[in-house]
């Protein structure tokens, strides 16, 4: 684990409490917090991942005009943008 750019935590190396291939611990904590955010269910979380070509961290880093070409309505990505601001 380190700090990245942001300030946030990077989860990279591997860890022997979370033996899986499938993500690094980064992409899971990225699924965690839009898990975690109500105005995107599975349905938004799946055409954001179509977008971003299943780049979960690309999706949540994304700017305002990327999230609307990805389809989601200009309210909830205001609501978004604004709950990013407050997970680290």
């Amino acid at each position: 684990m380190r700090t990245g750019k942001s300030g946030g935590l990077v989860f990279d190396v591997p860890a022997p409490y979370y033996p899986s291939d499938a993500l690094s611990l980064d992409e899971l904590a990225h699924w965690v917090a839009f898990s975690r955010f109500p105005g995107i269910g599975p349905k938004r979380f799946q055409k954001l991942l179509t977008f971003f070509d299943s780049d979960v961290i690309a999706a949540w880093q994304a700017e305002s005009n990327q999230l609307s070409e990805a389809g989601i309505d200009q309210k909830t990505i205001e609501k978004f943008v604004a709950h990013r601001k407050t997970v680290t």
